[in-house]
C-alpha cells in the first residue's frame, strides 16, 4: 500500500518508466489486467524499502524496483520479484500467455533503450527466426499479435 497522497501518486506516475507505461497500455485491455495491477503493487511496495536503504528519492527508487522486475522477467533467478513473476505467469490462462510474453518481451527491449516501434520490430523478427517461436502450448501468436488455437493453423 502506498503512503503517498493522491497528488503525490499522480506526480509519481509521471516518472513511471517507458516500458512500464507500455505494459500498462497493453495489459489494460487484456483479461489479466487486475492481476497485472497486483504485480505493480508488489513491485512498487519495495519503493519505501529501497529509499530507506540507499537514501534516494522516489524517482530513483521507482527506477530501481522496476529495473529489478525487468531482470526477473529476463530470467534472473536470484531476484526479489522472481517468485511473484513466475506465479503470475503460471496463473495466466493458456490463451493469454502468448500476449503476456509478447508484450513483456517488447517492454524488455524498451527497457534496454529501444523505441516502441523498434521493440515491436525485434519481436516480429524473433517470431520469424524459427517456426517454433510463435507457438505457446496450444496457442500461436501471429505477427499482428492475434492469438489463435494451434489446431486452427
Amino acid at each position: 500500500m502506498s503512503n503517498l497522497t493522491p497528488l503525490q501518486e499522480k506526480i509519481a506516475r509521471r516518472f513511471t518508466p517507458q516500458h512500464v507505461r507500455y505494459w500498462n497500455r497493453m495489459f489494460r485491455r487484456l483479461a489479466f489486467w487486475l492481476e497485472w495491477k497486483m504485480m505493480i503493487r508488489i513491485v512498487e511496495s519495495k519503493i519505501s524499502e529501497v529509499r530507506a536503504e540507499i537514501q534516494c528519492n522516489h524517482r530513483s527508487a521507482l527506477e530501481l524496483v522496476w529495473s529489478a522486475y525487468v531482470q526477473a522477467a529476463a530470467g534472473e533467478e536470484e531476484n526479489p520479484f522472481q517468485e511473484a513473476y513466475t506465479a503470475f505467469m503460471d496463473a495466466l490462462p493458456g490463451d493469454q500467455l502468448p500476449l503476456f510474453i509478447c508484450h513483456t518481451g517488447i517492454g524488455l527491449d524498451i527497457a534496454e533503450g529501444h523505441t516502441e516501434l523498434e521493440a515491436i520490430s525485434l519481436f516480429r523478427a524473433w517470431l520469424e527466426q524459427d517456426e517454433e517461436n510463435p507457438i505457446f502450448g496450444e496457442y500461436v501468436i501471429t505477427e499482428n499479435f492475434e492469438v489463435l488455437p494451434l489446431d486452427e493453423i
